[in-house]
């Protein structure tokens, strides 16, 4: 499914390296993100915590956990979620991170576009010929099917590039402070 998911562009790896001791990145790097779950019960509502930082996450002492946080008309709804490690090393310190966009949820999502999919397709060649249904009827589905499908997938392929984006410019800024 991690080969499918980065075909399509939902899932992006990185790899950071810099020159700083692993204690002083941690502490900057939680100065910069606040604390709090990422997970699909903390983002009903996460738009009324105060916040000091864009991201939200959980960072421990080798790995952590980030997403972007939502403002109050965010129309990008930030779906993706990086998760990673942290490596000492002689000259510094390694950043391994994937992004992923594809949440559990959409699971259910896409499952039940399928399910309509069918349900169109039993319509269209399954059906009784003395029904006659309006070729517009049948354009409609497909169309409205269509947008709900891709709109969607661009939103997340957006998300996962806009994090990643993002958190490379946090560790580079952090790396330079």
């Amino acid at each position: 499914m991690s080969y499918f998911l980065k075909q399509l562009k939902l899932k992006d790896c990185f790899t950071f390296r810099a020159e700083m001791s692993h204690e002083v990145f941690l502490d900057r790097l939680k100065q910069n993100v606040d604390h709090g779950d990422v997970n699909f019960t903390s983002e009903a509502f996460e738009h009324f915590e105060s916040r000091e930082n864009n991201l939200k996450g959980i960072i421990t002492d080798s790995t952590f956990q980030i997403k972007k946080r939502r403002g109050w008309f965010d129309i990008h709804l930030s779906k993706a979620i990086a998760n990673g490690t942290f490596q000492q090393n002689d000259k510094g310190i390694k950043i391994e991170g994937c992004i992923n966009s594809f949440r559990k949820r959409m699971y259910f999502y896409y499952g039940f576009l399928i399910l309509m999919y069918l349900f169109l397709l039993y319509i269209f060649y399954f059906s009784n010929a003395k029904t006659n249904f309006a070729p517009t009827a049948y354009r409609s589905g497909i169309i409205s099917l269509a947008i709900l499908t891709l709109i969607p997938y661009l939103l997340m392929v957006k998300s996962t590039r806009r994090l990643k984006k993002l958190l490379l410019e946090l560790f580079q800024k952090i790396s330079k402070e």
